[in-house]
């Protein structure tokens, strides 16, 4: 009997330090995990305090405030970059907009000089700046948006060319390979998560009766994406169209602003 009673406590004894020992395993893996990731927390933390970007949207981020900020959403971005007036906006904010960069009219060219019009974005403007640079009789006027698509160099032309502004005797339109595949967007808010670009431009495309129709979107120039920033319905309504690749044919019949056909 007290063999056989030593030999059950033995056992019991065995049984409890290996529990014992697993339930304290447990909880120094635990506490492990648990100081690992409130260290990567405050890691976390404060390089985002130490490399903020400026509150101030004009002030260009650093390398370092560009490279930390890179896990921020497209919209939060945009947000950052849209101030409450347009005095506030950053740089990219302003740039592209068809109604900005192309309601411009071509001055007559100085004596000796020919002037030229060039469409694209800023690979075109260095062509330009070449251009002047070979043959100093030449003289360039840019109408770019930040890495624009052939649709917004086309839509610029367009719009210039329909307002009745006087043109350059040259025009030039500048194609980039890598930007084609931006020709089914409608914006620079698609192309590029680092540095969204908001300005807008037609996409284009062809009916059942072969004309080329171009569809643009509800949101034409800074002050307009401002407001609908503000607009909760709005905003997700232009969301919507940023997600959509078709274009309504019955729509643009109705609505005169979406239209750029080409008989």
């Amino acid at each position: 009997m007290l063999l056989s009673s030593s030999s059950t406590s033995s056992s019991e004894n065995t049984s409890f330090r290996w529990r014992n020992g697993c339930t304290r395993f447990r909880r120094r893996v635990l506490g492990i995990v648990l100081w690992t990731i409130g260290s990567l927390i405050l890691i976390d933390a404060a390089i985002g305090f130490a490399f903020a970007p400026s509150i101030d949207a004009r002030r260009a981020p650093s390398s370092l405030q560009s490279y930390f900020n890179y896990g921020r959403s497209i919209e939060g971005k945009l947000r950052h970059d849209v101030g409450s007036i347009g005095e506030q906006d950053a740089p990219i904010v302003k740039a592209g907009w068809l109604s900005n960069e192309c309601n411009i009219a071509t001055p007559p060219s100085p004596p000796g000089k020919r002037s030229f019009d060039i469409y694209g974005m800023s690979f075109s403007n260095h062509i330009a700046d070449q251009m002047e640079r070979l043959d100093p009789r030449l003289v360039g006027r840019r109408f770019s948006g930040p890495s624009a698509p052939p649709n917004h160099s086309y839509a610029c032309f367009i719009r210039r060319f329909e307002t009745g502004l006087e043109r350059a005797p040259i025009q030039v339109l500048g194609l980039l390979a890598s930007s084609t595949r931006r020709m089914e967007t409608i914006s620079g808010l698609t192309t590029s998560f680092e540095g969204p670009m908001p300005f807008t431009y037609p996409r284009y495309s062809l009916t059942t009766d072969g004309r080329l129709v171009g569809y643009m979107p509800s949101i034409a120039n800074q002050n307009e994406l401002r407001a609908a920033l503000a607009e909760p319905t709005r905003w997700r309504a232009f969301v919507d169209e940023l997600a959509s690749r078709c274009v309504d044919e019955k729509r643009l019949r109705t609505h005169p602003r979406e239209r750029g056909a080409v008989e």
